[in-house]
Order: structure tokens, then C-alpha cells, then sequence
């Protein structure tokens, strides 16, 4: 069988849009469904369970993605697991990493396929996963639910320790 090599980008490209329509139509449904009652939290495995803290609960999991660091050359880039939790953003692996806590993401932008992340000390990273539309929507419900919890805080809550992951 002869196959066309004109038709196999076309097909790939389609293959692409519907991968791309279907996360965009699961994060607008996540909008409205997390707008009326906020993100709740899923059951961590094993493997994730050991990295959370004490009240830290996972939101949602991504696997595989590939994190690259923002302004540190091509070469920079690791993968794994992403977890969200309540607290923050980890890359769970064999020497698991948190990314970044909540309150440091400053802004998420879907670029090229790959959500880029800045955070409010300057540093950024890009995430590379499947469903970023999903996962963008899913930080920020999980950011707002983090927000509103400090609201009614102690002062001293902020000064809390956080966790004992090496930061990336």
C-alpha cells in the first residue's frame, strides 16, 4: 500500500485541532463546574502521598510532562509527574521537586501547546503536558481556592514552614 506523504502532516495536524478543541471544551466546562463549587481534591497514589504535607491535598495530576526552566538555555529540562495540590506545584519523580506555591504564580499562558509559567519572584518555567487548557484552568481554580482560604488566616499562617522538597 502506497501512502501519501502530502496526507500524513494534514492528518497529523487534524489529529492536533481535535486534541486541541476537546481540551479547550473540557476547560470550559471545568470553568463553570469549578465557578459554582470550587476544585475539589482527588486520591493521591503511593507515590504522590509521600511528597504532600501535612494538610496538603492533590487537585489534579499530570503524566507525563517535561518542565523547562525560562531563560536557562534548550539544555534545562526535566520530566515526570506534575502534581497541583492545594499548596503548590511539584514534579513528582525519584528526587521529586516543588516547582512553585501557589501564591508565587504570578501568570500561566498557553503558548504553542506548553503552558508558560512566571512567578512573582521573576523565574518562570514551561510545563509540557497534555490538556494545558485543562491544567491552566485547574491552577487557577486551585490558586483562587488557596486565596480564599488566607483570607480568614492568622497572620502568622504565611510564615508557616513549607514543606521539605528541594526547590527547582
Amino acid at each position: 500500500m502506497k501512502m501519501d506523504a502530502a496526507r500524513v502532516p494534514e492528518g497529523a495536524a487534524a489529529a492536533k485541532a481535535d486534541a486541541a478543541a476537546e481540551d479547550e471544551a473540557l476547560a470550559a466546562a471545568a470553568r463553570t463546574l469549578y465557578g459554582r463549587q470550587g476544585i475539589g481534591s482527588i486520591e493521591p497514589d503511593r507515590r504522590t502521598r509521600s511528597v504532600l504535607g501535612g494538610q496538603e491535598q492533590l487537585l489534579a495530576t499530570r503524566r507525563p510532562v517535561t518542565i523547562h526552566r525560562l531563560g536557562v538555555g534548550d539544555g534545562a529540562a526535566t520530566s515526570g509527574q506534575l502534581a497541583l495540590t492545594t499548596e503548590r506545584l511539584i514534579l513528582v519523580k525519584k528526587q521529586s521537586l516543588s516547582l512553585a506555591y501557589l501564591d508565587e504564580l504570578d501568570d500561566v499562558t498557553l503558548i504553542l501547546g506548553r503552558l508558560e509559567v512566571i512567578l512573582s519572584t521573576g523565574a518562570g518555567f514551561a510545563i509540557k503536558a497534555d490538556q494545558p487548557r485543562l491544567l491552566r484552568v485547574q491552577m487557577a481554580a486551585g490558586r483562587a481556592q488557596w486565596l480564599g482560604r488566607q483570607v480568614g488566616a492568622s497572620p502568622n499562617a504565611a510564615s508557616a514552614p513549607r514543606g521539605d522538597l528541594p526547590r527547582w
